[in-house]
C-alpha cells in the first residue's frame, strides 16, 4: 500500500498556520562561528580523522557510472519499503496509488503551506538549527552574553586537511554501500554471484520501462512542499509553537541584533571550513566502501552504466514528502495504517 494518509495530512495542517514570514536579518556571524566551534578542535575535526583513513587506500577502479548508480541505489534503497521494486505491475499501481492519494488526501490540506516565500523561511530555519546547536552547547542563544561564547579552539589552522584527490576517493567510496546493497534492495541474486549482474541488470532495465504517473501538482511543488514542512518543523523545534507569531519573530529578530554586538571570536577562514566540513560524507560509510571496493564484482561495475529511470524524481519528489510528513504527523503517512479504505 502506497497511500498518503489524510489524517496525517490533517494534523500537519491544524499544528502549522500559513501566514507571512517575517523578513529577519542576515544570521550574524558571530553566531555562526559559536556554533562551529565544537566542530573545529584537532581533536573533533573529521577531515583529519577521514585524511588518515582514506590516504592509505588505493582509488578504487569504479566510478559507478560516474555517480548514478550511486544515487540511483541510493533512492531505490529509500523506495523499497513502500513500494514493490521487483513486481512492475503492483510498482504501477502503487505509483498511481501514491499520486492519487497525494492530490487527494495531501495537497487540499497542505497547498497553503507551499505558497509561503522560501527565502526567508529558509532564513529563519538556519536561524533556528544554530539556536539548535548552541542549545546543544549548553549556550541559550535568546539570553546569552559575549562572555558565555565558548573560547575557539587553540589551533589557527582553518585548513581543509583533505586534498581534493582524497576528497573524490572519500565520495567515491561512501557510495559503494548502497550500490552493495542494490541486490539485497531489488531481490536478485547477490553481487559476486553468477548471473547476479546479469539479474541486476534485467530488473533495473524493467523499471526503466516503467512510467511516472501523471500528476496535476508539478513535482516542483511537491519538493517545495517538503521543504517548506522540513523548515517549519525544524523552527518549531527551536522556537516552541506558534513560530511564525510576530510575537515569537520579534524575539528571534531581537537575539539575532544583539548577536551581531559580539565581538568576532575566530577568523571568517573558519566557517569556510565549517562548510567543507558539513560536506563531508560520514566516516562509517567510508570505511564500509573500503570493504566494499575490495570485493571482486566492485571491479566489474567500472564499465557498468545503469539504465535511467523515469520514476526516479517522482519517487524521490514522494519519498522527501513522506519523510517530512513523517517528521511533523503523528505517525507514519505513506503506507497502510486502517485510518480508511482508500
Amino acid at each position: 500500500m502506497a497511500c498518503f494518509c489524510h489524517m496525517a495530512a490533517e494534523s500537519v495542517r491544524q499544528r502549522f498556520t500559513p501566514s507571512a514570514v517575517m523578513a529577519l536579518p542576515p544570521t550574524p556571524l558571530q553566531m555562526r562561528m559559536a556554533a562551529a566551534i565544537p566542530n573545529l578542535g584537532p581533536a573533533d575535526r573529521p577531515d583529519l580523522e577521514m585524511r588518515a583513513a582514506v590516504a592509505p587506500i588505493a582509488a578504487p577502479s569504479v566510478n559507478l557510472g560516474g555517480g548514478p548508480l550511486a544515487q540511483m541505489a541510493v533512492t531505490l534503497g529509500m523506495a523499497a519499503g513502500n513500494f514493490s521494486l521487483d513486481d512492475v505491475p503492483a510498482l504501477e499501481a502503487e505509483l498511481e496509488q501514491a499520486a492519487q492519494s497525494f492530490q487527494r488526501n495531501v495537497w487540499p490540506r497542505l497547498a497553503p503551506l507551499a505558497s509561503l516565500k522560501m527565502q526567508p523561511l529558509l532564513n529563519y530555519a538556519i536561524a533556528a538549527r544554530l539556536c539548535l546547536d548552541l542549545n546543544a552547547m549548553g549556550l541559550d542563544p535568546m539570553t546569552a552574553t559575549a562572555g558565555d561564547i565558548p573560547p575557539p579552539p587553540a589551533t589557527s589552522d582553518t585548513r581543509f586537511a583533505l586534498t581534493p584527490p582524497q576528497l573524490a576517493k572519500a565520495r567515491l567510496l561512501a557510495g559503494l554501500p548502497p550500490v552493495a546493497k542494490l541486490s539485497e534492495t531489488l531481490n536478485t541474486p547477490p553481487l559476486g554471484d553468477t548471473g547476479a549482474m546479469q539479474a541486476l541488470n534485467n530488473r533495473l532495465a524493467n523499471l526503466s520501462r516503467v512510467s511516472p504517473p501523471s500528476m496535476a501538482v508539478p513535482l516542483p511543488m511537491v519538493l517545495k512542499l517538503a521543504m517548506v514542512l522540513e523548515s517549519l518543523a525544524k523552527i518549531e523545534e527551536a522556537f516552541g509553537d506558534d513560530p511564525l507569531s510576530p510575537s515569537t519573530m520579534g524575539r528571534v529578530d531581537a537575539m539575532m541584533k544583539t548577536w551581531a554586538t559580539f565581538p568576532v571570536p575566530m577568523p571568517v577562514s573558519s566557517l569556510a571550513l565549517n562548510e567543507k566540513l558539513a560536506a563531508l560524507p560520514p566516516l562509517e560509510a567510508v570505511k564500509l566502501g573500503e570493504h566494499v571496493a575490495g570485493q571482486s564484482w566492485a571491479t566489474g561495475m567500472a564499465a557498468y552504466a545503469p539504465p535511467k529511470l523515469a520514476i526516479a524524481p517522482f519517487l524521490n519528489a514522494m519519498l522527501a514528502l513522506n519523510a517530512t510528513l513523517h517528521a511533523t504527523a503523528a505517525f507514519p503517512p505513506l503506507g497502510p495504517c486502517g485510518a480508511c479504505n482508500s
